[in-house]
Order: structure tokens, then C-alpha cells, then sequence
């Protein structure tokens, strides 16, 4: 899967669009709004959300103390 194909955007989105464009396709697909159809497709941009905001998620300062 490819997470920005499935969310509508280039390999070049800052991490606010990738949060629009998954706001914006979580209103349109929403199970509540459009039914069984509508939950797969949720659950597949989840997924490509979950993976584009891990891979956008800033990483840990390197000798950061807990």
C-alpha cells in the first residue's frame, strides 16, 4: 500500500498536509456517514495516516534524558 497515494498527496507533503488530507478523507469516509463501504476505506487511511505520521513524527533528541 502507499500510504499517499491512499490519502491524495506527493512524497513532498509537510506533516500538516498529510493531517489535512486525512481529516479531510476521515469526514468523507467515516463509517457513520458512508456505511460498510465507507469502514474499509477508513481503516485503510488509518493505516496510511499511522504510517505517514510515523514516518513525519520528529524524532527523539539524541542524549535526551527521561
Amino acid at each position: 500500500m502507499d500510504p499517499y497515494a491512499v490519502l491524495g498527496i506527493g512524497p513532498d507533503a509537510s506533516p500538516g498536509e498529510v493531517a489535512a488530507a486525512y481529516r479531510r478523507l476521515a469526514k468523507r469516509f467515516h463509517p457513520d456517514r458512508a456505511g460498510e463501504r465507507g469502514a474499509r476505506h477508513m481503516a485503510e487511511i488509518n493505516a496510511a495516516y499511522d504510517q505517514l505520521r510515523d514516518v513525519h513524527a520528529p524524532s527523539e533528541a539524541v542524549g535526551a534524558r527521561a
